[in-house]
């Protein structure tokens, strides 16, 4: 063999240290440039799958509404006396009556809704000085329990555990709630509105009580069947459908630590202009945890703090709000503010009364979205962007 050829090859050299640190620290460069756009690719999709829940959920009402001329109600209260526990039917969301339009046939039809939608009212609850509990020996209790796909937005932290707070049932929880127009003791945009003010959302609110006794000063409610026909604004002007973040705290100091967007402000009943109560709904008045502590954590149920629905007060992703005694106004009036709210940059997703969908900003104009939560005030919303 002719070592020489061999003899001038120098051996392969080995990286230096200080050469192997500057390629970890471009692949780091790289990493940190691309993980941003990863997710937010990633939430790109997550927005457009919220975007496709709600557009099946307003399909489904549009259904609903098609066959029975009629949108479902969500029902704020109970009806006559069933049982020992002296509540009665009732309490049921509108999300319940939509299930057989969205394909979820079985799981309404194992729903009994000749039963009050609660264990039982329990004064003095875990969370609330008046509060729902759904035990698991409840009828509904697997119903209750059973999560909704469709009803869930991808981006949001969803509460799996919920026993703690609404009963052993540990009802599913759901992103989406419905608009209820504006609350009753609002006076417009000027003061031109009477008060209390008519109903003037989409989902129409029931308290089944049979007697006044029951159920006082519900005249704000709307009377008989509520349809597309009563929504003069147009069914393309006015919002239906929007997401709201569910809670997930377990406790007290869990609740007021937890996002803000989820604390309930205490504001006055007063009767003010839509501009002055929104100004309420944030600091300097206080939160109380109590009124923040059920919120989202149950499709299934229609009682208000549940925040199945939702009114156009304050801008998207601001605060929530309950009024001076609030026990009587969620119970027996349905009268809670809750705001539109998500994990999306920038705003929320909604869909509007006619099944389309929108991504509203967060910087909505505030008479624009007022607009827009009105069915039948005769205002035209302006631009949405």
């Amino acid at each position: 063999m002719n070592l020489r050829k061999f003899s001038n090859v120098s051996p392969p050299r080995a990286f230096t240290l200080i050469e192997l640190l500057v390629v970890i620290a471009i692949i780091g460069i790289l990493v940190g440039l691309l993980l941003p756009a990863v997710q937010s690719v990633r939430e790109a999709a997550r927005r457009t799958q919220c975007l496709n829940n709600m557009r099946q959920v307003a399909l489904a009402v549009a259904n609903y509404e098609s066959t029975l001329q009629a949108y479902p109600v969500n029902m704020i209260g109970p009806g006559p006396d069933v049982s020992a526990t002296k509540v009665g039917t009732g309490y049921y969301s509108w999300l319940v009556w939509i299930l057989p339009y969205l394909e979820g046939n079985n799981l309404y039809d194992s729903i009994d809704t000749s039963f009050n939608m609660s264990s039982n009212i329990v004064p003095g609850g875990p969370h609330s000085p008046f509060s729902i509990q759904i035990e698991a020996t409840h009828p509904n209790a697997v119903a209750a329990a059973t999560p909704v796909a469709t009803f869930l937005c991808p981006s949001d932290t969803i509460s799996h555990a919920n026993a703690v707070v609404f009963g052993d049932a540990n009802p599913a929880s759901g992103s989406y709630a419905a608009n209820m127009g504006w609350p009753k003791s609002v006076t417009g945009y000027n003061g031109e509105r009477p008060v209390p003010g008519k109903f003037n959302g989409v989902i129409p609110i029931r308290y089944p009580a049979p007697t006044a006794s029951l159920a006082p000063t519900l005249s704000w409610h709307p009377k008989g069947r509520w349809s597309s026909r009563d929504i003069i604004d147009g069914t393309s002007n006015t919002c239906m459908v929007s997401e709201r973040l569910v809670q997930a705290g377990q406790s007290i100091p869990e609740i007021n630590a937890s996002d803000r967007r989820l604390q309930s402000h205490h504001v006055s009943r007063a009767a003010m202009t839509l501009s002055a109560l929104a100004n309420q709904c944030g600091p300097p008045t206080h939160t109380d945890a109590p009124y923040g502590a059920y919120v989202g954590r149950a499709w299934i149920v229609g009682w208000a703090p549940a925040g199945n629905m939702y009114v156009h007060l304050t801008a998207p992703n601001t605060n929530n709000g309950h009024f001076t005694g609030s026990n009587e106004s969620s119970e027996r009036q349905g009268d809670f503010i809750v705001a539109p709210s998500s994990r999306h940059p920038g705003g929320v997703n909604v869909a509007f009364a006619d099944g389309s969908t929108r991504f509203v900003p967060n910087q909505v104009d505030l008479a624009t979205w007022w607009a827009l939560g009105s069915s039948n005030q005769g205002d035209l919303p302006g631009p949405l962007d």
